[in-house]
């Protein structure tokens, strides 16, 4: 598969140091963008767009699915110790018992 690696901060020992390590591409910001385009279009043509793999393969968790678990984990690790557990979600007590409030409402 092919590397293309874009940069802000181009120097000619990152540019040696990627192509190293495999980069068949460097580009610095702002890019040449028909340069780009053309280079995108050659790697998905010769490897086949079917072979690039997907940057999210598993579906990602609602966010409310995802609050209550860390809820339930910080419970779950602070003894039921409500005050703890808001302290280790980096939330105030208040807060954390309106979450509460609302998932027992589910």
């Amino acid at each position: 598969m092919p590397v293309l690696f874009l940069t802000a901060y181009g120097t000619v020992e990152s540019a040696v140091a990627m192509m190293k390590s495999g980069a068949c591409h460097y580009f610095v910001k702002p890019p040449d963008y028909p340069e780009l385009k053309a280079v995108l279009r050659q790697a998905i043509e010769q490897h086949g767009a079917k072979k690039i793999p997907a940057l999210h393969k598993k579906p990602v968790k609602p966010l409310k699915i995802m609050e209550s678990q860390a809820i339930a984990d910080a419970l779950m690790q602070c003894n039921g110790n409500k005050s703890k557990a808001a302290r280790q979600l980096g939330i105030s007590r208040k807060k954390f018992y309106k979450r509460l409030a609302e998932f027992a409402e589910r």
